[in-house]
């Protein structure tokens, strides 16, 4: 899996990661795991242009992480070389996840 971060300035970060070890059933238990002991995620609310969004992740069980894991392995081979996310800013900048 390789997530590419581009900015308009030219600045650049790639990230590689084995996406079999991403998708492993120890993998999806670890992650199971620390998921159930978090009470979800809320963004600070400074930006008055949007709301805080609240994300709850706790109730993902190790099955179902284990095969979403299987999905994305799929994934690859029917996007053949096309992006599994691409996001593209008004300002110009570039995110882009590869399977």
């Amino acid at each position: 899996m390789r997530i590419r971060i581009r900015e308009k300035g030219g600045h650049r970060m790639n990230l590689w990661f084995p996406t079999r070890l991403l998708t492993n059933r120890l993998s999806a238990k670890i992650v199971a795991k620390v998921l159930s002991r978090s009470h979800g995620w809320e963004p600070d609310g400074d930006d008055e242009r949007r709301p805080a969004l609240r994300l709850d992740l706790s109730h993902f069980t190790e099955e179902q992480l284990h095969a979403l894991g299987l999905a994305l392995l799929h994934s690859r081979e029917t996007l053949r070389g096309e992006p599994l996310i691409e996001v593209r800013s008004a300002n110009g900048d570039e995110v882009r996840i590869d399977a």
